[in-house]
């Protein structure tokens, strides 16, 4: 197990244990309509005391315990595709180097997006991440991106 210390040197943490469960639902109720849901559960510690900086059976720094995603996507007319997704993810402890470690807050985003198919060649598509313009930082003091638009073309040969 491979982390770093406060000044960015990496060094071997000893041995760590993750267990958990991912699930993941689909579902198709008519042609053109898909739902999608997963769940991850995760369970990591540190089992070893090499490194003095996390004691021996500390949570893995960054790894969320808990994760939930879910999505919709339908096909109109067969050339239009508009999908909606979300994510909820659940605190991590984050590394306080020289200090007990810290839980960063939970976080979610909603995303949409939406993509025509002009002909089986040439498609245009459009997105818009974060929706609500979620304040949060996957890793703390680098915080995640706002509300971001992105659009373009597609081209198949």
């Amino acid at each position: 197990m491979i982390g770093f210390n406060g000044l960015f040197e990496t060094l071997n943490l000893g041995a760590a244990r993750t267990q958990g469960l991912e699930a993941e639902l689909r579902a198709q109720p008519i042609a053109d309509l898909i739902f999608t849901a997963s769940y991850t559960y995760l369970d990591a510690e540190k089992t070893s005391s090499s490194d003095i900086s996390q004691p021996q059976g500390a949570r893995l720094p960054r790894r969320p315990r808990n994760e939930v995603y879910l999505s919709a996507s339908y096909l109109w007319w067969k050339r239009l595709r508009t999908t909606a997704e979300a994510k909820f993810v659940n605190a991590r402890e984050e590394l306080n180097f020289g200090g007990p470690n810290f839980d960063i807050e939970d976080y979610s985003f909603v995303n949409i997006a939406v993509e025509y198919e002009v002909n089986p060649h040439l498609s245009i598509f459009g997105r818009i991440d974060n929706l609500t313009n979620e304040h949060y930082a996957e890793v703390f003091g680098f915080p995640a991106l706002g509300r971001a638009a992105f659009g373009g073309v597609k081209l198949q040969f």
